[in-house]
This record gives structure tokens, C-alpha cells and sequence, in this order.
């Protein structure tokens, strides 16, 4: 941050108080500008999508547990298309999954009341039963907000490969 310089025409000294406290003021709601509640969902909906992975990197069932909707589907284009639920994800996703690292390269993220669509670009260094399943994909996640809580519902994965 550069410092402010304030050049105040000689009136009197309450015309240097009238000026320094406009410049406080400018200075102050620039800097403290508050964050309205869509902008704390879109960086709480970010925060969450970084801690799903995390757990599943870390094979954190209870975290999975928290952030997972009890109805959640996973839908994927590759090797085949498929649709798996919850049910079938955990398991998969705690034993024969394995992340060594993964990012998040960018973030489109909607919020519409207590439903969000987060698009997002990730890349991954991962092995599925044996098989390399490293890449960028496309996710788009739907997350619903129940009793204050955002939880994901659902996730489209599309693998564009190495």
C-alpha cells in the first residue's frame, strides 16, 4: 500500500481537521469494505471444494462424511460414462483411489440462494485400483445449503486426460 498524500490549502485548523478526517474516512472504507453474504458463500463454497479433496487425499471418512449430501451422485464421462452414488463413492474413494497431490486451477462459482454451482478446473496426480488416473478435468459441483450448512449434492467430472 502507497502512502496518501493530502494537500490541504491553509483555511484554518478546522479546515485540516475537515480534510484529515475525509481522508480517514476514504482510507477506512476502503480497507474495511465488508463482505456481503453471496461473497462469503462463494469463499466458503471455494474453502469447502479444497477440503473435500483434502479429506479424500487424506482418506478422512468423517470430513467426507460432513461435506457429502446423504444423496450425493457422482457422475463421470471416463473410462466410461457412469453414475455413482454416495453409497458406491465413499468406499471407492477411501480404499483404491489414491491422491499423491491435486490443484484447483480456477473457480466459476454461483450462488442462488441456498443452491451454488461451482464450475472448476482441477489437475490431479491419482491412481484408481492400479490404474493411472493423473489429469486436468472439468468439475461442475452443485451444493445445497441445509440448516446453515453447505453440503455438495452433486458432481459431473469430465477427464481431458494428461
Amino acid at each position: 500500500m502507497y502512502p496518501i498524500l493530502i494537500v490541504v490549502p491553509y483555511r484554518n485548523k478546522l479546515s485540516y481537521m475537515k480534510y484529515y478526517l475525509l481522508a480517514f474516512m476514504v482510507f477506512a472504507f476502503g480497507i474495511c469494505k465488508a463482505q456481503t453474504p453471496k461473497e462469503k458463500d462463494i469463499q466458503k463454497l471455494k474453502d469447502l471444494s479444497i477440503e473435500w479433496m483434502d479429506a479424500w487425499k487424506a482418506k478422512d471418512s468423517a470430513k467426507l462424511e460432513s461435506i457429502l449430501a446423504p444423496d450425493f451422485r457422482l457422475v463421470f464421462t471416463a473410462p466410461t460414462m457412469k453414475v455413482m452414488p454416495r453409497s458406491k463413492w465413499m468406499p471407492l474413494s477411501l480404499h483404491g483411489y489414491d491422491c499423491e497431490w491435486f490443484k484447483y486451477l480456477e473457480f466459476d462459482i454461483r450462488v442462488y440462494g441456498n443452491t451454488a454451482v461451482v464450475q472448476s478446473e482441477y489437475e490431479q496426480k491419482a491412481i484408481l485400483n492400479g490404474t493411472d488416473r493423473s489429469g486436468k478435468f472439468l468439475l461442475t459441483d452443485v451444493w445445497v445449503k441445509n440448516k446453515g450448512r453447505w453440503q455438495v449434492v452433486h458432481r459431473h467430472s469430465s477427464y481431458e486426460g494428461k
